[in-house]
């Protein structure tokens, strides 16, 4: 592989080779601009008794600047057998308003909070009627250009009625909630918790005077377990270098996979641990964890730190069965409830401190902690043979999306693309879809299977599901490029590892991103398929431009997110935490 020397491959904004800064402005200069987009509910029931989500909104200024807004607009039709709607609602950002209409008129306006806020509409003059309601909530969260979606807010809504509202497809089936599947899965015990005593949480949180002593133990703490997932595999690179540094470490979870299950201490150890006040707990947080939420709340332990991974963005499940829709949303809330509990806040990305700036939580308690890894692993993963999709593929581009197969990471996003890109450049490049699939999400599998159909993908697109780390690593050595539309993360782990290997990174530009892939890498702020088939066609006509984003990711990876650089990182947060709190 070619290597452009660092006098022209500084990773500064203002050192980017003039290809790279030139195929940006010619890709951004060509595609048009994304279009506005909101989405809505719509319900229908005699009785009601049901929630309303918070869902975004991206609207485009005429000189293309872009405001994020989170807004929720539901409306719904109810036929009215009771004298009133009882609505309960809490807001995810300080200041934000609800506006009540109904067959059209504004009937309620309230302004929202943190705290979940009350407010009765009387319906007697709508008696017998069916009517029209619409609930609508905005507020500006983030700056022009700035793509991140910060919040949502959660509406409850009863009338009188014994009957319960279904929330249905557009199919018509109404939704159900589809059970994990348990093959596999462990559930240990967890223990009681300490009763929370104000008293205590005082003594504790003033604990870290100077002259007290080191803490001596750590217990980490995390709601799912399992082998190839990067929330668990840092817990257990966080285990392995607090036990190098002398400590103690206790893990707990509450659904394991069998094969992680050595890993997790005896619910005794757990009693204890949660009860010893000289002692630190870094609770890792990315969706709706009760048991979590009072760990955090009720430990007596010194130091408390929430390590924040993301929340994904509540709509993207909106369509699909029950699994993912109800912890995202519950998830943004806790991150809320439990900021007052922690003594630090870190996250592996800026962006993602700007979300919890956005949560309300005090600057000084943030600390910016990169994910930990071991990219050097990656190195010494033998050199399997090509996988057999790219082997036959006869593209000039060969596109890999790597990760899990979910609505949240973007692939029907990809597809959309890659249809435009036949549409107006024909059958140059592939795309291989290579990560593990969930039964929760048949239906989205099959809506992407329809995509490929019905735009004629067929001849240019694989999926593979299964592939242990020699075979991902096969992938990224033999790939083009990675290609990135997830909607929304922290740290995007295959940026990681594709920067590694050397190779270019497309796609869609959200949360730390750009951050860990580097300046000149081909992420834009837009979903538009004609701005990314543009670049995906550049790439196709220029090759070399190929090398040259290949080693900018490559320097950008090795030189600011090595193994042993993040690990340094991570002891010296333990160390900032213990000694001076915050």
């Amino acid at each position: 592989m070619h290597h452009i020397t660092s006098s022209n491959c500084d990773t500064t904004g203002n050192s980017l080779p003039d290809a790279v800064r030139q195929l940006r402005r010619d890709v951004l200069w060509a595609a048009s601009r994304e279009k506005q987009v909101t989405t809505h509910v719509d319900l229908q029931s005699d009785a009601f008794d049901h929630e309303v989500r918070g869902f975004h909104l991206l609207e485009a200024l005429p000189d293309g600047r872009c405001f994020r807004w989170m807004s929720s607009y539901a409306d719904f039709l109810l036929k009215v057998s009771a004298p009133s709607l009882a609505i309960e609602i809490r807001s995810g950002v300080a200041k934000n308003e609800l506006t009540v209409l109904i067959q059209g008129n504004e009937v309620k306006s309230l302004p929202l909070t943190f705290d979940w806020q009350s407010a009765e509409i009387d319906l007697l003059p709508y008696a017998g009627r069916e009517v029209r309601v619409e609930l609508r909530t905005s507020c500006v969260v983030a700056a022009p250009g700035d793509p991140r979606e910060l919040s949502v807010q959660v509406a409850r809504l009863t009338t009188g009625g014994q009957g319960s509202i279904r929330a249905v497809d557009d199919d018509g089936v109404a939704k159900q909630k589809s059970p994990q599947q348990r093959a596999g899965w462990c559930h240990p015990p967890l223990p009681e918790l300490p009763t929370f005593s104000r008293e205590v949480f005082e003594r504790v949180s003033t604990a870290s005077a100077p002259g007290s002593p080191a803490p001596s133990s750590v217990l980490l703490a995390v709601k799912f377990f399992r082998p190839f997932d990067p929330t668990s595999e840092e817990m257990l690179s966080m285990a392995s270098l607090l036990r190098q540094s002398g400590l103690r470490v206790h893990l707990v979870a509450e659904q394991v996979h069998e094969s992680f299950l050595p890993h997790i201490s005896s619910v005794e150890k757990i009693a204890t641990q949660v009860r010893e006040e000289n002692s630190i707990l870094i609770l890792h947080h990315g969706t709706s964890w009760d048991y979590g939420k009072r760990l955090m709340q009720h430990s007596r332990a010194r130091i408390k730190m929430l390590r924040y991974h993301n929340v994904s963005k509540s709509e993207t499940f909106l369509k699909y069965p029950a699994g993912y829709l109800e912890p995202t949303i519950a998830g943004r809330f806790e991150t809320t409830d439990l900021i007052p509990h922690a003594t630090h806040l870190t996250a592996p990305a800026f962006s993602a401190l700007g979300d919890l700036l956005a949560c309300g939580a005090p600057p000084e308690k943030l600390l910016h902690l990169p994910f930990l890894h071991d990219l050097e692993k990656l190195d010494g993963e033998q050199s399997g043979a090509v996988p057999a999709e790219l082997r036959n593929s006869r593209a000039s581009l060969k596109m890999l999306v790597l990760g899990r197969q979910l609505p949240s990471k973007g692939l029907h996003h990809c597809l959309l693309a890659l249809a435009h890109y036949r549409r107006i450049y024909g059958d140059g490049i592939s795309m291989h879809f290579v990560g593990s699939r969930n039964a929760l999400h048949g239906r989205y599998i099959q809506e992407l299977e329809l995509l490929v159909e019905e735009h004629a993908l067929a001849g240019m697109v694989t999926f593979t599901s299964e592939v242990n780390r020699t075979g991902v690593a096969s992938w990224l050595r033999h790939c083009d490029a990675l290609l990135t539309m997830s909607e929304s993360e922290a740290a995007c782990i295959p940026i990681f590892e594709a920067g590694w290997f050397g190779k270019p990174i497309l796609g869609y530009q959200c949360g730390g991103k750009t951050e860990h892939a580097g300046p000149g890498q081909l992420l834009f702020e837009s979903l538009d398929p004609a701005l990314h088939a543009e670049a995906w066609h550049r790439l196709v006509q220029e090759p070399e431009l190929r090398t040259t984003l290949g080693a900018l990711a490559r320097q950008h990876v090795r030189q600011h997110f090595s193994t042993a650089k993040i690990h340094a990182r991570f002891l010296e947060v333990i160390r900032l935490m213990s000694t001076e709190r915050a």
